[in-house]
């Protein structure tokens, strides 16, 4: 049985791996910056200002995110 990409000219298949691997990556880093943002939201005002306002901290973080 013939190869599937033995009709693509030379360096099309790469290209194609190389394409789906930025893609794969990129995905993988904005979920990254969205588990991120989360976490600087909803937890690290608990961990960090403990005594202050529940809103009053999220402010102090924002410029941060």
């Amino acid at each position: 049985m013939p190869d599937i990409t033995s009709h693509e000219p030379p360096g099309r298949h790469q290209s194609k791996k190389a394409a789906a691997s930025g893609w794969i990556g990129s995905a993988l880093e904005y979920y990254d910056f969205f588990i991120y943002a989360t976490a600087a939201s909803l937890i690290f005002p608990q961990i960090f200002f403990p005594s202050a306002d529940q809103y009053d901290s999220v402010p102090v973080l924002r410029p941060a995110v």
